[in-house]
């Protein structure tokens, strides 16, 4: 009974860890830092929109959550002689599940927005997916403190 409450405990740590990685780069996502701050607001046309990936960057915590997990797994599947040998490689396979996992949760989908500013100028701004830009849009693009947003 002991075992089966370590592993939750390490499985919840495990999805707290990479719940505090989250960020949004969502352009109806404000963080606190954003918020009441005066924004610069230019036209521009859509000229190309390309589907991108956005790595967020693993926080490193995988590895070792995972391994922890495994370890504990490991140490549940048998008795006597084999618990250690089966400790150790339960917490290699978990620190490399936890990699894997943690690598693909750092990855979503975004768009790379490139536009014809009204002055002539040519941008290109990524963010996510979660408005559909065209070629012809006529979009704004709001910028401060060197981070742009494209909306319509």
């Amino acid at each position: 009974m002991k075992r089966h409450l370590l592993v939750t405990a390490l499985l919840a740590s495990v999805l707290s860890t990479q719940g505090c990685a989250w960020r949004s780069y969502s352009n109806d996502v404000y963080t606190d830092a954003d918020t009441q701050k005066a924004h610069s607001i230019v036209m521009a046309t859509v000229t190309d929109v390309r589907v991108v990936t956005i790595e967020r960057g693993a926080g490193g915590a995988g590895a070792p959550a995972g391994g922890s997990v495994g370890a504990a797994l490991g140490s549940t599947s048998n008795h006597g002689n084999g618990q250690l040998a089966a400790s150790v490689l339960g917490g290699v396979a978990g620190s490399f599940a936890g990699q894997v996992v943690e690598a693909h949760m750092s990855k979503t989908r975004g768009l790379e927005i490139s536009m014809r500013l009204d002055d002539g100028q040519r941008i290109s701004v990524v963010q996510a997916t979660d408005e559909v830009f065209r070629k012809g849009d006529r979009v704004q693009v709001r910028t401060a403190e060197g981070k742009s947003r494209v909306t319509r």
